[in-house]
């Protein structure tokens, strides 16, 4: 959860300065960049705060396998969301091309 924090915290001010420097697409995609890892720092902090109130020697090795269980379901349905974020621009891109032509015409 550190390494994903410090990798969010890095982003968001990375795409925050570059996009007050930069102007269209490149604008968009920074101020972009910086709002997904605010949402990855947001997870980040759950996730740390999370694990700091567990302690390690009371868990056994089934309560271990099952937390791990529940932590891989919540990044594959996040992993599914990606995808479906990605789907969603890809035909939003598509379509923006297809009003751009019928407004020609």
């Amino acid at each position: 959860m550190t390494v994903l924090g410090t990798w969010a915290v890095a982003n968001i001010a990375v795409g925050s300065i570059l996009s007050s420097k930069k102007s269209g697409e490149a604008k968009y995609f920074h101020q972009m960049n910086a709002g997904w890892n605010a949402v990855n720092l947001v997870i980040a902090g759950i996730g740390y705060y999370g694990v700091s109130k567990i302690d390690p020697t009371a868990l056994d090795l089934f309560g271990s396998i099952e937390g791990n269980y529940q932590i891989q379901k919540i990044l594959l349905f996040n992993a599914g969301l990606d995808v479906g974020y990605m789907l969603g621009g890809a035909y939003m891109m598509e379509r923006s091309k297809h009003l751009a032509i019928d407004k020609k015409t």
